[in-house]
Formats: structure tokens, C-alpha cells, sequence
């Protein structure tokens, strides 16, 4: 008499749910851009080797050449060699560049009117 075996799952469980052709494609043109801005700051910074960007972020140094050819990396390392380029890791991650203070010092005001608007709003009722 022969037993089962349970098949364990091998897919790939995330909290963003089914992946589509759309999401994929999405993934693949953010990881391409990403790519680009690998490459911008290595050429940049001649003066360092893939095996000293790889050696300072704790990875094989092919990993740290793939990045530039794939964009695929992990947040962690993004981290790391933005730190390293003197990059922000939004603008490497995403593309996006921070904010600065003068848009700061605008979200700041508004905000503080908000916040009078609803203060003077909760007194009147």
C-alpha cells in the first residue's frame, strides 16, 4: 500500500496578490530604470571597482555588476549603495527625488492651516 506524498507549494506567496501580464511588465520597466540609474552613478564615481562597491555592501561582486544590467537588487542593498554613490535611495529605488526644504516649508504651512481651519471650526460648533 503506497502513501501520498503532500505536495508542498512552491509559489510565491506576497501581499501584493496575483501578479499579471500588466504588473510583470510594470516590475520589469521599474527594474530597467532602476538599471539606468545604477549605471549613472557608477560612471560617476570611476574611481571605484564593481569588486569595491560589492566588497563595501556585503555582496559577490557579480551581484553588484548585475545591478547595473538588470536593476534588480534588494531594497537593503539599494539602501547601501546609494549611501555609498552619495545618492538618495528614493531617486536610486523609485527615481523620485526628495523633497526639499522650500517644499517642505510649504507643506509645513499648509498644514498649520489645516489645522487653524479645523480648530477654529471645532470651536465655533
Amino acid at each position: 500500500m503506497s502513501q501520498g506524498f503532500k505536495r508542498e507549494s512552491r509559489t510565491r506567496t506576497s501581499l501584493r496578490g496575483r501578479e499579471t501580464p500588466l504588473t510583470v511588465l510594470l516590475r520589469m520597466a521599474a527594474d530597467q530604470a532602476r538599471a539606468q540609474r545604477v549605471r549613472q552613478l557608477k560612471d560617476e564615481h570611476p574611481e571605484l571597482t564593481w569588486r569595491q562597491i560589492a566588497e563595501h555592501i556585503g555582496v559577490a561582486e557579480r551581484s553588484a555588476v548585475a545591478w547595473a544590467k538588470t536593476g534588480g537588487m534588494e531594497y537593503a542593498n539599494a539602501k547601501k549603495f546609494a549611501e555609498l554613490m552619495g545618492a538618495s535611495v528614493d531617486w536610486l529605488w523609485r527615481g523620485e527625488e526628495p523633497l526639499d526644504e522650500t517644499q517642505l516649508d510649504r507643506i509645513e504651512a499648509k498644514l498649520d492651516q489645516a489645522l487653524e481651519m479645523l480648530q477654529r471650526a471645532s470651536g465655533e460648533a
